[in-house]
């Protein structure tokens, strides 16, 4: 969620950006849309940062009981 607040933009879990001047509502909306863009394309890469992980756990795991079986 973004807080909207004289001066001030708040996002969840993000350090809050201040804005030192007024700029013009096009340009604010043009900062704002290219901010959620960044939020946007950063939670895409965690996802997919999360399900590498996921899947490199699944294949070890999957693996694990043959390297045991070979072992013995």
């Amino acid at each position: 969620m973004i807080l909207l607040s004289p001066g001030r933009i708040d996002v969840d879990n993000a350090a809050p950006i201040t804005i030192q001047t007024v700029p013009s509502p096009e340009k604010l909306k043009a900062e704002l849309i290219a901010l959620y863009r960044t939020v946007r394309h950063t939670r895409s890469l965690l996802r997919l940062s999360e399900r590498i992980h996921a899947d490199r756990q699944s294949n070890k795991s999957a693996s694990m009981p043959e390297a045991a079986h070979a072992a013995r």
